[in-house]
């Protein structure tokens, strides 16, 4: 995992492309998720996805692709990721730690072999929303880079 922290306006989304771009997924997707963008009540079924249906719908299942199976081999990046209340980094540390995940409502976990590069944002702009939780702070082998530079 790369964790980017900086103020806005430093290049932290640059930095993170810039990452992908000269790595072995450069080929694969790149996508980024503002995590103040959503409702915290959708926030669970966008990043694991959903899975629908069964004996009830006569056997027909709808199936809403998540972030994580989205990206498939590809980049994830997640901005601003202390806006994630903390049982979703919670979700997402794990998803990183066990390379897994499980969409709701399915009874099988995919694999993940994507990265994650999550950013922060901390400046006086900010409104004091929070950190990292433990879990996704403390990860093994994650790499800090910080930004600093003029603002734009």
């Amino acid at each position: 995992m790369v964790l980017i922290e900086g103020t806005r306006g430093t290049g932290k989304r640059a930095l993170a492309r810039a990452i992908h771009a000269s790595s072995v997924r450069r080929r694969k997707m790149f996508r980024v998720f503002n995590c103040r963008s959503c409702s915290p009540l959708e926030m669970r079924r966008l990043f694991l996805g959903e899975l629908h249906g069964g004996r009830s719908d006569g056997g027909r299942y709808i199936r809403y692709l998540g972030l994580f199976e989205e990206v498939t081999e590809g980049t994830l990046y997640l901005e601003e990721v202390e806006y994630l209340p903390l049982d979703m980094q919670r979700i997402v540390s794990d998803v990183i730690r066990s390379q897994a995940f499980r969409p709701i409502g399915s009874e099988v976990s995919l694999p993940f072999r994507g990265r994650v590069i999550l950013s922060t944002c901390s400046d006086e702009e900010s409104d004091g929303r929070g950190a990292l939780c433990p879990e996704l702070a403390e990860l093994e082998e994650t790499q800090v880079f910080h930004t600093d530079g003029p603002r734009n």
